[in-house]
């Protein structure tokens, strides 16, 4: 092979490499732009995925928010409410009318008397209230009932409208503030019942 016939093929073998090298650069290059531009598109669904979940938080929270803040305020209501209720109650139970009035406080008193040896405490204004023919007809229950009919009444100004039942071993408060208390809890479930119930069929409609 002569001189020029080798330049020749060292320059011919430069060329192939030349386009090789170009032709794997490009793939290359190719490669590396797809690759790009698939983590480009990754990055942007990541980041509108992250920005939808932030808006979800974001929302859910002002709703959360803004439930706690009504349930505060049916929560005021629910306590004005109730408040005024026994407010009228302490007021109204003992305005009843004579009979009404009685047989009331004979329910409460026969259920508070456990053997009918107990003593029953009061005020002046209750004692003068309920009368004589009041103990007659607790005294007729107890019997009635297989009781004894030894209670004793004990004047004491400090107690209230209603009694004091005091036995051997335990005492029992029959006071008309005492008694509504001890409603209040059942009387709160219902109105926070009437409530937030209704509160509630408003918002679905």
């Amino acid at each position: 092979m002569s001189l020029d016939q080798i330049t020749a093929k060292i320059i011919e073998d430069a060329k192939k490499e030349r386009e090789r090298i170009l032709k794997s650069a490009a793939e290359e290059k190719s490669k590396i732009i797809k690759a790009a531009e698939e983590n480009a598109q990754k990055l942007r669904a990541h980041i509108l995925q992250k920005a939808r979940e932030d808006a979800d938080m974001r929302r859910q929270t002002a709703l959360i928010k803004s439930q706690m803040e009504h349930n505060k305020r049916m929560l005021a209501v629910q306590r004005q409410i109730l408040d005024s209720i026994f407010t009228k109650a302490i007021v109204a139970l003992p305005s009843l009318t004579g009979e009404k009035y009685k047989n009331m406080m004979q329910n409460v008193l026969l259920n508070a008397i456990a053997d009918g040896t107990e003593e029953i405490r009061l005020n002046r204004s209750e004692s003068a209230r309920l009368g004589s023919d009041f103990w007659k007809q607790i005294g007729e229950a107890l019997r009635s009932s297989g009781r004894k009919t030894e209670i004793k009444t004990v004047i004491d100004d400090s107690v209230g409208d209603g009694f004091i039942v005091r036995g051997n071993h335990e005492q029992t408060d029959c006071r008309i503030s005492t008694l509504i208390d001890s409603i209040k809890q059942e009387l709160e479930i219902d109105v926070a019942r009437l409530l937030f119930s209704d509160a509630q069929e408003k918002e679905h409609l």
